[in-house]
């Protein structure tokens, strides 16, 4: 504790030493940089098919009959942005915590295969 208080006064309190911190706080960056990259990389697969959908929607979906509570079809891209970037975040957290060869992940390689070619 003396020495802490030494290091304190002599080189001011942001520079006492506190490598656990700031290895905590990188490792904090990273993780936050690492899920936002899986959920990118996510969105941006998932939207590899939009095209395919806006295309095929006038052949078979304008021609069904809709419920009243069918939501408006600007509301469609927000939304399957969000489930895209949440299928990336929690592909991320399954590899972080199984690793990228355990039945969990191999799961969610499988759901997000399936997800995207279910497109028409």
């Amino acid at each position: 504790a003396l020495q802490r208080n030494l290091d304190v006064v002599t080189h001011g309190i942001s520079n006492a030493p506190q490598s656990k911190k700031h290895s905590d706080r990188s490792a904090t960056i990273s993780a936050a940089a690492a899920g936002v990259g899986w959920a990118a990389t996510s969105v941006l697969c998932g939207s590899l098919g939009a095209p395919f959908v806006m295309k095929a929607s006038p052949t078979w979906y304008r021609k069904i009959n809709l419920p009243t509570f069918t939501p408006p079809d600007r509301i469609f891209g927000p939304v399957w942005t969000t489930v895209y970037a949440m299928i990336g975040y929690s592909g991320y957290t399954i590899f972080k915590a199984r690793g990228p060869s355990s039945l969990a992940m191999v799961l969610a390689y499988a759901h997000y295969v399936l997800n995207i070619i279910w497109a028409p």
